[in-house]
């Protein structure tokens, strides 16, 4: 299964991460960084082409391919002119599936708008704030926590961040 999503990178770069999922020689189920891929541009020719050319150059033959997850933006899902409807057109057996780690980030994002969750989250991050905006507070946090529980090795505060979910875990 390919798995991609772009994203703009800090310096203003579109990159393409490109994982893949398959059962390696054991049976299991793996899922491998293969590459970051950097786009001049984000259509969906030009995204799909970009997977493949990099498939190629790994020698991985996309007739073995059996998935596709990607977000639902149209570039990256449309029938047509979307990157997995390009590569379908190759392969058939490639069947898109809307990424479930995007699915569960709209849900949030959809939940975050309810007030209670909405002050809540507002909270967390002022928070993480007061103790990130101050090397001293930050430091008597460190070590009251330290103090209170230190088998745990966490002792940072992460502020939220507003679009990758998992960071949002985190700070929860």
């Amino acid at each position: 299964t390919i798995l991609a999503d772009e994203v703009t990178d800090l310096s203003n770069k579109e990159q393409l991460s490109l994982i893949l999922r398959f059962v390696d020689a054991k049976s299991c189920i793996r899922e491998e960084f293969v590459d970051f891929i950097e786009l001049e541009r984000i259509t969906g020719q030009k995204i799909a082409d970009a997977i493949i050319g990099k498939l190629n150059h790994y020698d991985l033959d996309l007739k073995y391919c059996r998935g596709q997850g990607y977000d639902g933006a149209s570039n990256m899902s449309a029938d047509q002119r979307g990157a997995q409807g390009i590569i379908m057109k190759d392969n058939p057996k490639a069947v898109y599936m809307h990424c479930n780690s995007h699915i569960l980030n709209l849900v949030i994002v959809k939940a975050c708008q309810i007030p209670s969750i909405r002050y809540m989250n507002d909270s967390l991050s002022e928070g993480a704030l007061f103790f990130q905006n101050s090397p001293k507070r930050s430091n008597l946090l460190e070590a009251v926590l330290a103090n209170i529980a230190p088998e745990n090795n966490k002792i940072k505060l992460r502020n939220l961040c507003r679009t990758r979910w998992i960071e949002r875990h985190e700070a929860y």
